[in-house]
């Protein structure tokens, strides 16, 4: 039987989704290329989704869809409020992945690194070394828990060529980045 995926999280889900169908090949299908006998992926992303929007808005649908793994990719909307305590919103993160293992039943949890934006994109001028601070302190904590997986995605955290005008989304290049980044994070948790 194949393992259901849900990508959920921030805008960069949709996105994602609308990228590869705009540029379907063999290299590059909804099923991130996997085969479609051992996995079954599904989207579920929402613009401005942040922690508190996710349990609002997508729990909902992991009680009824019951993915085996769930990439998150998630923290960016939260991160650019200007008074936000850090160490707060990790707990928050590090609480919300419990919930979705011991609540949901989700097997095995994937929790992308916060990128940065171009300063033109942030609400505070901070964003860039907020992210980085977030990382830090969700990194560790991830990694102890033995069901979920901090994930970098590579090529993707500093570069300056994968942001649109907006200096908040991902261009084409840089959404061809991230696809083969979660890809390569779904086939390290399979």
């Amino acid at each position: 039987m194949a393992k259901t995926v849900m990508l959920a999280g921030h805008s960069f889900i949709p996105h994602l989704h609308s990228f590869i169908g705009r540029h379907q090949s063999p290299r590059i299908t909804y099923g991130l290329g996997l085969d479609p006998g051992q996995f079954q992926v599904d989207y579920q992303g929402r613009g401005g989704c942040t922690i508190p929007r996710f349990r609002r808005d997508i729990l909902p649908i992991i009680t009824q869809k019951r993915p085996d793994l769930v990439v998150l990719e998630l923290g960016t909307n939260d991160i650019d409020q200007v008074n936000v305590d850090i160490s707060d919103l990790g707990c928050e993160y590090i609480e919300l992945i419990q919930t979705l293992h011991r609540f949901f039943e989700v097997d095995k949890i994937l929790a992308c690194q916060v990128i940065w934006r171009h300063p033109r994109g942030a609400r505070s001028a901070d964003f860039n070394s907020k992210a980085t601070e977030f990382n830090q302190f969700v990194e560790p904590l991830i990694n102890a828990l033995p069901y979920a997986r901090f994930w970098n995605h590579l090529r993707l955290w500093k570069a300056n060529d994968i942001l649109k005008q907006d200096g908040v989304h991902l261009n084409d290049n840089g959404n061809y980045r991230l696809y083969r980044s979660i890809r390569g994070g779904v086939i390290s948790m399979a």
